[in-house]
């Protein structure tokens, strides 16, 4: 039986049950992305999903956290989202306590050490390269540039090289101190549990409490028409043997009731090899190697494109 719940401290709990399965996955989702970030702070949200990583109060370095977790076989990572950050971790059922210590302390008590902070610029910095310098991935980037002019959802999600070099530690521990409260976070259970497994869960994150308010502004959607067709255009020239391209629409957000509808014409337009752009574009003229539909929906909006190469 699924399980929704929600503490007294504001965090919300869903629990799925699973058969056939020994182990369990957990994944605790923070309300908070690239799009709550001024301009001066963007890479900020992924800058703190790094730093998470690196030491806590009890665990004060990078291997303290990671032989606890390799230590019983388990599977983990995090992601940054425009509008959300995860943290999961995936580990045999009887490891459960584990996995819900690790990913408390690492949410609560992480220490953010000036040294590891210093260093870690460097990893993003490398980072942002690498995805800037494959046409397919940074094409995604300069989509999102141009159907979300100039608001917060324009940027990139790691942010500029230029604005990580000037970030400073109390700017990052600052914004981590608004968002990471008890209220913004939801924690998502599946796989081999019981009625325990939720006590653990609230004895690991039970008693953390909110302390300070801030407000979740709604993002307000571009109006596309007052744009001129030119400035509808992103393109960027590189020295490749492949042009990739997006087309894209404004479109809906998770809670919109037409989302399923729109999911149903991407798999219809290209979401498979029978879809209508693979059996035209690919099959009939051999014109690429991959054309594919993407929706990426977000709390207030969201966009539907066709990209190809």
């Amino acid at each position: 039986m699924v399980l929704n719940k929600r503490f007294k401290n504001g965090i919300k709990l869903l629990a799925i049950p699973t058969k056939g399965t020994e182990a369990v996955s957990v994944l605790v989702l923070v309300r908070v992305g690239s799009r709550y970030e001024k301009k001066s702070l963007n890479g900020a949200s992924h800058f703190i999903e790094h730093m998470f990583f690196k030491g806590t109060e009890k665990r004060p370095d990078n291997l303290s956290i990671a032989r606890v977790l390799d230590g019983v076989g388990a599977e983990y990572n995090a992601f940054t989202a425009k509008d959300h950050t995860g943290y999961w971790i995936k580990v045999d059922k009887n490891k459960l306590e584990i996995a819900l210590d690790v990913l408390s302390d690492i949410i609560f008590n992480s220490v953010f050490e000036k040294k590891s902070f210093a260093k870690e610029k460097g990893v993003i910095m490398e980072e942002i390269k690498m995805y800037e310098d494959n046409p397919m991935t940074y094409i995604d980037d300069l989509f999102d540039q141009n159907i979300y002019r100039a608001t917060s959802l324009g940027r990139s999600i790691g942010g500029k090289i230029k604005n990580i070099k000037k970030i400073q530690r109390e700017d990052i521990l600052k914004f981590k101190n608004t968002y990471y409260q008890a209220k913004n976070l939801e924690i998502i259970l599946a796989g081999r549990i019981n009625k325990k497994t939720i006590n653990l869960v609230k004895k690991y994150f039970g008693n953390h409490q909110s302390s300070q308010k801030h407000k979740i502004e709604k993002f307000e959607k571009v109006k596309s028409r007052n744009l001129t067709f030119r400035q509808k255009i992103n393109i960027v020239y590189r020295d490749v043997k492949q042009a990739q391209l997006i087309i894209g629409f404004p479109a809906y957000s998770y809670f919109h009731k037409s989302i399923n509808a729109l999911s149903l014409l991407g798999i219809i337009l290209g979401g498979n090899m029978s879809s209508r752009l693979f059996s035209e574009v690919r099959v009939k003229r051999g014109l690429a190697y991959y054309i594919k539909p993407g929706h990426s929906a977000k709390e207030h909006t969201g966009d539907l494109s066709i990209k190809s190469g």
